[in-house]
């Protein structure tokens, strides 16, 4: 019997093809694109051949990062009113008692749909990635703190998305990052039909507010949602009245804490087209930078390829 204490996170689904749904119009896979790491992270995406997804839930610059859009509240509300004066909310099934009283009938089927929210949004991860290059002092200050032994790696769209070729986690989507006036924004995806709680999420981590603009985004996000086959998680992911097999608020207990990051496997090799170190790199974050990369199993154009940079470019 199915039941609402099956942990998603402990599930063991089986690798599969990794398909890419962009978001924000047609890409291009020859873009490039950049990322700015402190050195122990690169380091770890060497060493362990992964990619780490950070959740928004951790993120503490930008306090609008996955929040619901109001236009989009306010379609759930009118589609739920709509919904209910056609008589189209089984509360049985969601395990929702009804009262007759139309307005706590809303208000309780509202309150749920909140939590829907938010169990898809402690299930979303999120890899951040740049169209500023290595040369942007904004992006070395902001994300390395100006770190002797920081490092940034080019790719391209298409590389990154090769780089990861099977997957045991849910969706893939990817798309340029649109800065906006949060409050006036609109949502041109939305109709009383399309109202899939995930598709939300996903759509509103693909904008932040303008004063970001200088973080140039590009974001690949995954879900550790539509890889799960158990019918009530799918059955809460894809309505917004939810199921009454789901016990939401066992994940909203001070004991249940939500996982910080997933990892998704990478051939660093096809994801790394070049290196490049800190301008502020001294000789010694130079040599360990070298020695890292001569241990790693590393194809011969990506070591070519590598620069270095310390008051200008230094061949690898």
């Amino acid at each position: 019997m199915e039941t609402g204490r099956f942990d998603p996170f402990s599930a063991k689904m089986p690798d599969t093809s990794v398909n890419f749904k962009e978001i924000q119009g047609k890409l291009d896979d020859n873009e490039v694109i950049y990322r700015f790491f402190p050195y122990k992270y690169f380091e770890q995406l060497l060493d362990e051949k992964k990619i780490a997804f950070i959740s928004p839930l951790v993120y503490d610059d930008d306090e609008k990062e996955a929040e619901c859009f109001d236009e989009y509240k306010n379609e759930i509300y009118k589609k739920l009113v709509q919904m209910y004066d056609n008589n189209q909310i089984n509360f049985d099934e969601a395990g929702i008692k009804k009262t007759g009283d139309k307005n706590i009938d809303i208000m309780n089927v509202s309150a749920r749909w909140q939590k829907i929210y938010e169990y898809c949004r402690r299930n979303v991860f999120v890899s951040c990635w740049t169209f500023n290059d290595y040369s942007n002092a904004y992006m070395w200050e902001q994300y390395t703190k100006n770190a002797p032994d920081a490092v940034a790696i080019k790719t391209t769209i298409g590389h990154l998305k090769k780089s990861i070729e099977k997957t045991g986690h849910g969706r893939h989507a990817i798309g340029k990052v649109k800065y906006i006036d949060w409050q006036n924004e609109k949502i041109s995806f939305l109709s009383p039909n399309n109202v899939s709680t995930l598709n939300s999420l996903v759509y509103s981590l693909m904008h932040k507010q303008k004063r970001f603009e200088n973080d140039n985004e590009f974001r690949l996000i995954i879900d550790n949602l539509t890889c799960n086959t158990t019918s009530w998680v799918q059955r809460s992911v894809n309505t917004i009245i939810g199921d009454k097999d789901f016990d939401y608020d066992q994940y909203f207990s001070e004991d249940n804490k939500p996982t910080i990051f997933l990892k998704e496997t990478i051939i660093p090799d096809l994801l790394i087209d070049e290196i490049y170190l800190s301008p502020f790199a001294d000789e010694k974050s130079i040599q360990k930078i070298r020695s890292k990369l001569s241990i790693q199993i590393f194809g011969p154009k990506n070591i070519k390829k590598a620069n270095l940079l310390n008051a200008g470019e230094i061949n690898g």
